[in-house]
């Protein structure tokens, strides 16, 4: 009787959790209908006989999976990936992304989570040296797991494909077998343009130059970096960087060139490098949207003890740019690969990148 009982209380359970349960999500979502549109990962389909790539799916987080396959498709590049055969094995796990590095044990909660759901053995992948007539192109190239993962949706998913051998690698002449993929910028920049010309320093054949980029940052959260800059100016000498929020063209008297900034709102000091460099810090500032488009003009004056004419100052050129906002919150997805060995314990990590795969 109790037995019987358990049974019916796991199949009332499977049956609540079955509709929550998703049979089949792309990751990215936009990806369903769009192309990634990188075609440079070659790790671990690629020219290398051995590799390893883990792939973090933050984008999962609050979605309960039953993850039964993986599925891959070809990128937009032409190139001459034939079918070929792999020899390779599968771990999934949950992890965290804000805490993701170069380890691939510790993306992982712990190492007791993590599940070798594909034993290690050899998988065929079809051909896909043919262009196709359409994109995006169906995901035929994959694996099925030995048994299902499920995925809570609690942290992020994560995946780890070990390849111990490939059909035809062979090094930079091999044929690529490049899947889609994406990667998504968290920053926008502009570094505006040159306002004027620079005072001449003494002892130099180029004039002095301000430099000024402002970064609409999306990650961690929305702000803004603005870093400006002095380059060619006199070396080892004393700095300062005027921003104002107007660009103006007044002649003081003594001074080697045009003063470039109005209604300055802030000053950067230091010292020049041998190179004749200043280069301060970036300035992080909380995001206002009703700042967007702002004007902001930058300007670098130097002490140059050489100058016998007038004040013993260098002025560099005025660079004007405008606040830029943050594009849209990047896709939160990272990737970690190595071509050294399938059990390589570090990789190279990026972030917001990663192929295009579906969950089945």
């Amino acid at each position: 009787m109790n037995t019987t009982r358990c049974l019916r209380f796991l199949l009332l359970a499977f049956a609540a959790l079955a509709p929550s349960l998703a049979a089949q999500v792309v990751s990215p979502l936009r990806a369903t209908t769009t192309p990634g549109g990188r075609f440079d990962q070659t790790i671990p389909f690629g020219q290398s006989a051995v590799g390893v790539r883990q792939q973090i799916h933050d984008d999962l987080r609050g979605q309960s999976l039953l993850v039964t396959a993986l599925g891959f498709r070809r990128a937009l590049a032409v190139d001459s990936a034939q079918a070929r055969t792999l020899d390779l094995a599968l771990d999934m796990g949950p992890g965290d992304f804000d805490q993701a590095g170069t380890s691939f044990t510790l993306n992982y909660t712990s190492p007791t989570a993590i599940q070798r759901v594909v034993a290690r053995r050899t998988v065929a992948f079809p051909d896909w040296s043919t262009t196709p007539r359409s994109y995006p192109t169906p995901f035929d190239a994959g694996l099925v797991l030995d048994s299902p993962y499920l995925h809570s949706g609690n942290r992020a998913l994560i995946w780890e494909l070990h390849v111990f051998g490939n059909s035809l690698a062979g090094g930079s002449n091999a044929p690529n077998y490049i899947a889609d993929a994406f990667r998504d910028e968290p920053s926008n920049a502009a570094s505006g343009v040159q306002v004027g010309t620079g005072c001449m320093p003494t002892g130099s054949f180029v004039e002095s130059m301000g430099l000024l980029t402002v970064f609409g940052d999306a990650l961690p959260a929305p702000q803004w970096r603005v870093a400006p800059a002095i380059t060619r100016g006199p070396r080892s000498q004393f700095a300062t960087l005027f921003i104002g929020l107007q660009e103006t063209r007044a002649t003081l008297p003594g001074l080697c060139g045009e003063v470039y900034v109005g209604q300055p709102i802030a000053a950067f000091g230091g010292t020049t490098d041998q190179g004749g460099t200043f280069t301060p810090s970036p300035v992080t500032l909380l995001f206002d949207a009703r700042l967007v488009g702002l004007p902001l003009v930058t300007q670098g004056v130097v002490a140059d003890p050489g100058r016998t004419a007038g004040a013993p100052f260098s002025l560099s050129s005025g660079r004007r740019t405008v606040v830029q906002a943050p594009p849209v919150a990047p896709l939160r997805i990272a990737s970690l690969t190595s071509a050294v060995s399938p059990l390589a314990s570090t990789g190279n990590f990026r972030a917001f990148d990663g192929l295009v795969v579906e969950f089945r």
